[in-house]
């Protein structure tokens, strides 16, 4: 029944074969990368208003921010203030993945949300300690690019700064700075530290959608392993966000696009002979 079902999409024309299947593919995505949908939405929402998630009169930072201040003499100056909080905020907000805390592939949290789970990722502890410094500086923002995010400000910056952003959470506003988002490690590092077991789902759906059920099978297996391989490579070579492997993950998309062409040109070739 499958196979037949399989069959009868694959006779549609191609606006509506690709329609279907496209559909198909992203609503596997989706759901797998969100089994919560509602944090999608609330997350996009965040992120369209990144300048303005850090609350520092949020009373829910208000213990931490007693705490905090009995480590800051009055003498210490703006730029050293930067790593007081940094280390507070590590002691406070231990490292979990988004996954491991909120159950979908990213989340940023409410200030509010934060300190009652009081563990998160990059993106939690730098809306903490955004916070909890335009307490004294005014200036402390949040910036992002594809796999970090950090504070800067106008004595510094804190929270492992990464380099060159995409977005800057400016107190004027957002700014994004385009040149820097075609950056291949951010996805390489989000596919690295995500359940691989999800990641599996993820790639059957989109070999599904490529490959043609009458196509040969050791065509098809041999695809679908060079599929598993370049993904597990591109997992090693960028497990440390620091200092990615860049050769090794540009080796596992290039094998990722070759199963990618194997299967679609095997599927047309297929398709031509049953016609």
């Amino acid at each position: 029944m499958l196979r037949s079902a399989w069959l009868s999409v694959q006779r549609r024309r191609w606006p509506a074969r690709w329609l279907i299947k496209c559909s198909g593919v992203a609503m596997v995505a989706f759901l797998t990368l969100y089994p919560h949908p509602s944090l999608f939405v609330r997350d996009v929402r965040h992120l369209r208003h990144l300048e303005t998630m850090p609350e520092p009169d949020n009373p829910a930072l208000a213990p931490w921010a007693v705490q905090l201040q009995s480590r800051i003499g009055p003498d210490v100056t703006a730029a050293d203030r930067l790593p007081i909080v940094e280390a507070f905020v590590y002691e406070k907000v231990p490292y979990a993945f988004d996954w491991d805390v909120w159950g979908v592939a990213d989340y940023l949290p409410t200030v509010s949300e934060a300190v009652a789970k009081a563990r998160g990722d990059c993106g939690t502890r730098a809306l903490i300690a955004a916070s909890l410094l335009q307490r004294y500086d005014p200036t402390a923002h949040l910036v992002m690019d594809g796999k970090h995010m950090w504070v800067a400000s106008a004595a510094g910056a804190c929270m492992h700064p990464a380099g060159p952003g995409v977005i800057e959470a400016t107190p004027s506003g957002l700014r994004t700075n385009w040149s820097n988002l075609l950056n291949i490690r951010g996805p390489a590092y989000g596919m690295a530290v995500f359940p691989l077991l999800r990641e599996l789902i993820i790639l059957a759906a989109v070999a599904l959608a490529l490959c043609d059920p009458r196509m040969s099978g050791r065509t098809a297996f041999v695809a679908l392993l060079l599929l598993i391989q370049g993904l597990l490579v591109i997992r090693l070579a960028a497990r440390n966000p620091w200092a990615p492997v860049m050769w090794g993950i540009w080796l596992g998309f290039a094998e990722m696009a070759a199963a990618l062409v194997m299967m679609t040109v095997a599927a047309r070739r297929r398709k031509r002979a049953g016609q």
